[in-house]
């Protein structure tokens, strides 16, 4: 049976899941943040891949550290994400001054997902869902009855649509897709928030 996890990041308040099962080893994430706390948190298991739901700074920044411990995990995103994961200016981490740039050119980590694939991950089936509008790169993922939205749906807030690449069209197709998708689903989104907070987004669509 599957236990998920999560962490709240320092970067913006983002979280990154943690996906394990009693009857296999290794552990899943969703995003990657503060990696440092997932290890305190799952003890010395493998982490045997990433789940992305998009490319943006805040939800990749620990990737470079968990491919230092774990050169053999698998990075799962789309195929415009495999080109944000290489540049500053597509993940945005090249806006945010108290930051260094993230630069992620790892081919042979990095697996190419879209629109109706479907994956095994600890004995359970991942669908994949591409849900562009906030970023190009914005995957959502069903694993059973747990829906992971990224920022491509956050319940209580409107979609940020304001980076360079977002668009307010798609943003509002997905939201609805989502919502339909995700009928009778426990939403996993992509940020700690309080409530009425909407300061991460603040642009409406």
């Amino acid at each position: 049976m599957l236990t998920t996890d999560f962490i709240t990041n320092k970067v913006f308040s983002s979280r990154t899941y943690i996906l394990t099962t009693e009857e296999k080893e290794g552990v899943w994430l969703v995003d990657c943040g503060d990696v440092e706390v997932v290890f305190e948190k799952i003890g010395g298991r493998p982490i045997k891949g990433v789940l992305l739901t998009h490319t943006h700074s805040d939800h990749i920044y620990g990737l470079e550290t968990l491919t230092a411990c774990f050169p053999n995990v698998k990075v799962l995103t789309n195929a415009y994400g495999v080109e944000a994961l290489k540049s500053a200016r597509l993940n945005i981490s090249r806006y945010h001054t108290d930051y260094p740039d993230i630069v992620f050119d790892k081919p042979e980590n990095i697996c190419v997902v879209g629109e109706g694939d479907t994956i095994d991950l600890l004995g359970e089936t991942v669908t994949v869902y591409e849900t562009a509008g906030h970023d190009p790169s914005c995957l959502c993922y069903r694993i059973g009855n747990l829906f992971f939205t990224g920022d491509a749906y956050i319940p209580g807030l409107k979609v940020f649509t304001g980076f360079p690449y977002s668009n307010r069209q798609q943003a509002r197709q997905s939201v609805e897709r989502i919502r339909q998708l995700s009928e009778n689903c426990l939403i996993l989104p992509g940020h700690t928030v309080k409530h009425g907070d909407t300061t991460l987004y603040s642009l409406a669509i």
